[in-house]
C-alpha cells in the first residue's frame, strides 16, 4: 500500500532541521537520521544500536512517490520486510508529526488517516478535525488508554471507535464497574463528532450545523460588504 506524496519535503540541512523539530513538538524522540539531501531521509524513533525490541523508522522518498511512511520491524534487524507500516497521508510537517504521533500512542483515531479500508477514510478531508478533537481532549485532560480509548478526566465517560462505529461507555462514578458501552454507527469521522457533540461531550464548536453557520455567517457579512461599496 503507497501513499502518492505531492508535497516535496526538503532535505537540507535547515529542512532536516525542521523535521525533527516538528517531530519534537509532537512528543516525538528522534534518536538518529540520515538522508541523502535530496529524495530520501530515515528518521529513527527508537534507539539505532539497540539489539533488542522493535525497530521503528519513519521515512520519506520522493523519488518512488511513496511519501511518508512510519514501518516498525519486530526487533532490530531492518534488512527485511517490516511487520507493520503506516502510509502518512500527504500533509505539513505539523500534520505529519501529530498523525505519527497518533500512531505511536496508539490512538485508534490514527487508523482514520492511515488505513483506507477503514471506515470514512478521508485524509484530507478529516485530518484537520481529528487534529482538533484529540488537541481539545488533551488540553481538557482526556487521555488515550489502549485497552478503553479515551477517557474524560474523572474517567466516568469513555470514548472509542473502531470498524463497527463509535462507542461510549458512562458510569456514576470511577470506583464504579464500566457498564456495557452503547455503540452508535459510524461511517465517518464527521458523524462520529456530530454524535459527541449531540451528546454533550464534545462542545458545539466541533458539529457540522455550527460549522455550516459560520460559514454562512461569513458569506453573508462578505456579501453586505461588497454591496455596501457598490
Amino acid at each position: 500500500m503507497t501513499n502518492h506524496s505531492s508535497t516535496p519535503v526538503d532535505l537540507s540541512y535547515a529542512g532536516v532541521d525542521r523535521i525533527l523539530a516538528a517531530l519534537a513538538a509532537a512528543g516525538i524522540e528522534v534518536h538518529y537520521n540520515e538522508t541523502d539531501g535530496d529524495t530520501t531521509i530515515d528518521v529513527w524513533l527508537t534507539d539505532v544500536e539497540a539489539t533488542t525490541g522493535p525497530a521503528v523508522i519513519l521515512s520519506w522518498r520522493g523519488t518512488t512517490g511513496e511519501g511518508w511512511t512510519l514501518r516498525e520491524w519486530a526487533d532490530s534487524d531492518t534488512t527485511g520486510q517490516p511487520a507493520r507500516k503506516w502510509p502518512i497521508a500527504d500533509g505539513s510537517l505539523a500534520d505529519v508529526a501529530r498523525d505519527v504521533a497518533a500512531i505511536l500512542s496508539n490512538d485508534e483515531s490514527a487508523k482514520v488517516i492511515t488505513d483506507p479500508a477503514f471506515p470514512g477514510f478521508a485524509p484530507g478531508e478529516h485530518r484537520g478535525l481529528l487534529a482538533n478533537v484529540r488537541t481539545w481532549a488533551r488540553t481538557n485532560g482526556w487521555a488515550s488508554h489502549r485497552d478503553t480509548g479515551w477517557q474524560n478526566p474523572d474517567r466516568t465517560i469513555q470514548v472509542d471507535w473502531d470498524e463497527h462505529g463509535l462507542s461510549i461507555g458512562r458510569r456514576i462514578s470511577a470506583d464504579r464497574m464500566w457498564p456495557t458501552p452503547r455503540l452508535y454507527p459510524a461511517s465517518s469521522v464527521r458523524q462520529a463528532v456530530d454524535f459527541l457533540v449531540a451528546l454533550y461531550i464534545l462542545p458545539m464548536k466541533f458539529s457540522s450545523a455550527y460549522e455550516s453557520g459560520v460559514k454562512a455567517g461569513r458569506l453573508f457579512a462578505d456579501t453586505d460588504r461588497i454591496a455596501g461599496t457598490r
